[in-house]
């Protein structure tokens, strides 16, 4: 399995966790290969050029298998390397990641409406960080921005640990976060959540409402993460390593360690999985092609 992101990350947490169920129900190691690059698109373009033949995988997510190819053309980049419809075969979705937009604990904006309000009555002074031109935090607010029609000011960061400092210190007025990012200061009463950008509220912030609850009713913005293989890779081979995937996914100590870790376990089968990757594809082109949205 072809991990696009550095050993030690979360990312690289989670397929090893699953692996290591799935290893123990083919009855043969599995092997994680970490190659990190071009955020994750380096991974993933191995993923798409290697032998269909079931024993090489990737474990993808929306970054670099659908929201990197309108971000690249709207920043008038080269195109990738592959396609991330026509190039992969999905066998499995694993899990979701839905986003928190927080703000520091002094913020005036209490709900998502005091935050809309405030962006509306001081049009371009409101900044949200992110950790990275064309990352999942920064598309998210720049969707948030176009569903309130509101403007705000992204201030792109190397991670989030340096964005939420500055968010701390009050050199920007928000983000979306991860929930393992943004926890410990939630924890402390630092930053405040207003809201999550899925439709439904988190079984770890039960108190916390969805965005579609205020003042954007249907907003969704959700990460996912699931194993890929190469486009031709036999469907037989697809369903065996779907089962065994989704057996691994469900059992309690690994949706436990999926939750504690801010994800939300979402097993789905190939077909459905293939069908989400071409929403979301069309979903963040889409947005690209805003006149307002503006990634330079």
């Amino acid at each position: 399995m072809v991990v696009p992101y550095p050993a030690g990350g979360t990312t690289d947490i989670i397929a090893r966790v699953l692996m290591s169920k799935v290893s123990t129900g083919l009855g043969q190691p599995v092997v994680l290969l970490n190659r990190p690059g071009a955020s994750g698109e380096l991974g993933m373009d191995i993923v798409a050029h290697s032998r269909p033949d079931g024993y090489t995988v990737g474990f993808g997510n929306n970054g670099p298998n659908a929201i990197a190819p309108s971000v690249r053309e709207k920043l008038g980049q080269q195109k990738l390397a592959y396609d991330p419809v026509r190039d992969f075969q999905p066998v499995a979705l694993v899990a979701e990641q839905p986003l928190i937009l927080v703000v520091n604990a002094s913020s005036p904006a209490k709900t998502v409406n005091d935050f809309v309000r405030e962006a509306m009555a001081h049009p371009g002074a409101i900044s949200f960080g992110s950790t990275g031109i064309g990352s999942f935090s920064h598309v998210t607010g720049e969707l948030f921005a176009t569903a309130a029609n509101v403007k705000l000011v992204h201030v792109p960061y190397k991670g989030a640990p340096e964005a939420l400092q500055d968010l701390l210190a009050g050199r920007i007025n928000s983000m979306f976060a991860t929930y393992l990012d943004a926890s410990p200061y939630l924890k402390s009463g630092k930053v405040i959540a207003l809201a999550v950008s899925s439709i439904n509220r988190l079984p770890f912030l039960p108190e916390v409402p969805a965005i579609a609850e205020t003042a954007i009713p249907r907003f969704s913005a959700v990460g996912w993460f699931g194993v890929l293989a190469p486009a031709g890779t036999p469907r037989v081979v697809v369903e065996r390593l779907h089962q065994q995937i989704a057996t691994a996914a469900s059992l309690p100590d690994v949706r436990e360690k999926l939750l504690s870790l801010g994800f939300i376990p979402a097993v789905s089968g190939p077909d459905q999985f293939a069908n989400r990757i071409k929403t979301d594809v069309a979903k963040w082109d889409a947005l690209m092609k805003q006149p307002n949205v503006n990634l330079n």
